[in-house]
């Protein structure tokens, strides 16, 4: 009875761990950076990247932006602006779809505001636990 007892309570137990295991907790990153100097000419330039990765199931979703400014003597030199947002959804171990879209808006690059959608595949070649080599089709 107790053999049985004990079984029931270990199939039980890796039931439950199957069925309510956590999800990997998101991942944000922040970049912040900040450069002046000064001589002959004063130049300064700042910069913000930020990147947002979740994942529900199956699906995930990652958000990104970004943001640079430079100036020179006072005069502004570099402006760049980034955003983009991109769904997944895993297809197998090694597949998954994707859709995104992405705003850029770069003055001194010659882009007034570029506007992309993407969609495509992930394949995962390698799956490592401290390295992951994957590539987008599409």
């Amino acid at each position: 009875m107790a053999r049985r007892t004990f079984v029931a309570a270990a199939v039980a137990a890796l039931i439950a761990t199957a069925v309510f295991a956590e999800e990997p907790p998101p991942k944000f990153t922040l970049g912040l950076a900040y450069v002046a100097t000064s001589g002959n000419s004063d130049s300064s330039t700042g910069g913000l990247d930020v990147k947002y990765k979740d994942a529900f199931g199956a699906w995930g979703l990652e958000l990104t932006g970004g943001y640079l400014r430079a100036e020179q003597d006072g005069d502004l030199t570099a402006e760049r602006l980034f955003a983009g947002i991109r769904g997944t959804r895993s297809i197998g171990e090694r597949w998954q779809a994707f859709a995104g879209a992405n705003y850029l808006q770069d003055k001194f690059a010659g882009l007034d505001a570029r506007f992309a959608v993407e969609a495509g595949a992930t394949y995962t070649m390698l799956k490592g636990v401290p390295h992951e080599l994957a590539f987008d089709l599409g």
